[in-house]
């Protein structure tokens, strides 16, 4: 029991070294020496849980993208019957965890954040409409749906924007969803 709170100890500090750094500089600049030391472990303790920074962000990524999908998974499941409500949650939820999303994104320049979220939020989409007439039609659909919410979400991380409120955008985008859906 104890090695776990350990292992559960060693991931939190690796995890929130990688997330402060992330504010700080670059994700291309961070290194693992960097990591290691402001984690305070050894350089054998980061290197037996991550083989490298990239499995370190991957992994950080990926649970951040369940995570999301998870406290969402309600308001993705409704899309169908409550467009404007479902697609408000997952806006505002962009919204309270911008500054998480801005480390994980390293302000805007991992693309790669973006992508997980955009497949994972699609895949979920797609199980919530189930089988369709014309499948074609509903990937290009969710496709634009997904890219739409996760641009909020990346403009919402980077600062907002005075263009549309969230409640402007959640109208928007439930009304493409409303007009194709139903």
């Amino acid at each position: 029991m104890a090695e776990r709170k350990d292992v559960s100890r060693t991931r939190k500090a690796v995890f929130q070294a990688y997330l402060e750094l992330a504010k700080e500089k670059s994700m291309r600049d961070v290194t693992a020496s960097d990591i290691i030391k402001r984690a305070d472990i050894s350089r054998g303790t980061f290197y037996a849980h991550y083989k490298d920074i990239q499995d370190l962000q991957n992994e950080i990524e990926t649970d951040f993208v369940s995570l999301t999908i998870q406290a969402n998974l309600t308001s993705i499941r409704a899309m169908k019957e409550n467009p404007y409500k479902s697609v408000y949650m997952l806006l505002v939820y962009s919204k309270k965890n911008a500054k998480m999303i801005r480390a994980l994104s390293a302000n805007g320049t991992n693309e790669s954040f973006f992508l997980r979220l955009k497949i994972s939020l699609k895949e979920e989409l797609a199980i919530a409409e189930g089988e369709v007439e014309n499948q074609k039609a509903m990937d290009v659909l969710l496709l634009s749906i997904t890219a739409m919410i996760v641009d909020n979400c990346r403009e919402e991380a980077l600062g907002g924007s005075d263009k549309a409120s969230l409640d402007t955008r959640a109208k928007i985008i439930s009304a493409l969803i409303g007009n194709t859906l139903k």
